[in-house]
């Protein structure tokens, strides 16, 4: 709550007791763990007219909440307006992706002060990229060969939680040996009127 009672001090969060209620109330995926050492807590509000983002780095690990077992000396909040969903997952995305780089995440815990943090390189030349990419949003796709058994398909799709699976070739194109067949396993379960 810290970074909120910043951002509020320099003039960036309207509402800050808002806000606050609003992160105490949040689910667990509104805060993504980057690394060991960085969380990433993300919000859409009317608390707030243009996007923020805020930097906080603690001496040592802190838990992410009372509850929670994880610990990180980092966190990255971003808030944005309800209306700017666009913004707000391109900012996510971009910051994600210099937090992922344990080179980026080392420079900012060496930092000794905040125009040392602003002057790492990633940090520096972050760019927040125009239209939103798929990959930026999307998981790896968790895929099988032709020859796969299936006892081993069905066994991934339940260890992973998975309701398909495609089949891909040697080049990671989607694989069709006939056209009357899927080109994916798909998991069904049985239903409680079967």
């Amino acid at each position: 709550m810290k970074l909120v009672a910043a951002c509020a001090a320099d003039g960036m969060v309207g509402d800050a007791t808002r806000l606050e209620s609003e992160i105490a109330e949040a689910s667990p995926e509104d805060t993504l763990t980057v690394g060991a050492d960085f969380f990433l807590p993300h919000f859409r509000t009317t608390a707030v007219s243009s996007v923020v983002v805020a930097l906080g780095i603690a001496p040592k690990p802190i838990l992410r909440s009372p509850k929670a077992r994880r610990r990180a000396r980092g966190v990255l909040l971003v808030i944005a307006p309800v209306k700017e969903a666009a913004a707000y997952l391109q900012t996510v995305a971009a910051f994600a992706r210099v937090l992922a780089d344990a080179d980026s995440r080392k420079a900012i815990f060496s930092a000794t002060s905040p125009e040392e943090v602003l002057a790492v390189p990633a940090l520096r030349d972050l760019i927040i990229e125009g239209p939103l990419r798929v990959g930026d949003i999307m998981a790896p796709v968790i895929s099988i060969a032709p020859e796969t058994s299936l006892g081993d398909a069905a066994a991934l799709m339940v260890r992973r939680s998975l309701e398909a699976l495609p089949v891909v070739g040697q080049r990671n194109e989607v694989r069709e040996s006939s056209p009357r067949r899927s080109c994916s396993i798909t998991w069904c379960r049985p239903t409680s009127s079967s």
